[in-house]
């Protein structure tokens, strides 16, 4: 946790505890978003695949 400790003074206060959460919880909620738009992206272009597929047969 030292990158949490700002100012280098060897404990985390209350102000740099919640500037480390709220920077976590940022990048965990980033990382589920992008998750869920490569989900969909890859389901939208396998469904259009296989629309153009039924299309043509």
């Amino acid at each position: 946790m030292e990158a949490a400790d700002i100012d280098k003074s060897g404990t985390i206060d209350y102000g740099e505890f919640i500037a480390a959460t709220i920077h976590l919880n940022k990048l965990e909620r980033e990382e589920h978003l992008l998750s869920a738009f490569s989900y969909f992206a890859v389901t939208s272009q396998s469904t259009s695949y296989s629309k153009r597929v039924l299309n043509r047969g």
